[in-house]
């Protein structure tokens, strides 16, 4: 059995990653500049090394299958969230003389993976009316921010339901 550390461990990146980061900054510092030249492409280069050295990045993390169909449910259902707190932000911010309850909710993940932890927060956090403030790793609970706290027990609910909805699209049993 793995350890929580373990799971939260950055894989250390390849020769071959810091190439292709070097490559792909280089594109686009060259994209940037609308121009092609030896002065814009090398010190794109060595912008780009500079970057790459200072801010490492690792290879992908691959947990599992992607599976369509949960993808299409998660879109679905995470747009049909869209729609309903951005209504329920306009009419909060539009009613005359009403007051945004807020509060903050402890949510605990069943997942352990660092990916699903950042996906769920982020989805979390695109969702009007609520942002994540922070995720305790050694626990993982996600703790999130909700403009209108008065039942916050819908706001776990539906953080909950993201996390469901996360594992079975990108290959963790739900």
């Amino acid at each position: 059995m793995r350890s929580a550390k373990a799971d939260w461990a950055r894989p250390k990146p390849t020769w071959q990653t810091r190439i292709a980061g070097v490559v792909w900054l280089g594109v686009v510092w060259l994209a940037l500049w609308g121009e092609i030249s030896v002065a814009n492409l090398l010190s794109g280069l060595v912008v780009a090394m500079v970057l790459v050295a200072v801010f490492p990045i690792g290879a992908p993390v691959r947990q599992g299958r992607f599976r369509p169909l949960a993808a299409m449910k998660l879109a679905v259902v995470f747009g049909w969230a869209l729609v309903v707190s951005t209504l329920e932000v306009a009419l909060l911010v539009l009613r005359p003389g009403s007051a945004a309850i807020q509060g903050i909710v402890a949510v605990p993940l069943h997942s352990r993976s660092p990916v699903v932890s950042y996906a769920v927060a982020n989805v979390t956090s695109l969702t009007p009316g609520t942002v994540t403030v922070d995720i305790d790793e050694s626990s993982a609970t996600l703790f999130v921010h909700a403009l209108t706290g008065a039942d916050l027990g819908a706001v776990r609910e539906r953080v909950e339901r993201f996390e469901r909805l996360i594992r079975a699209a990108f290959g963790e049993a739900p």
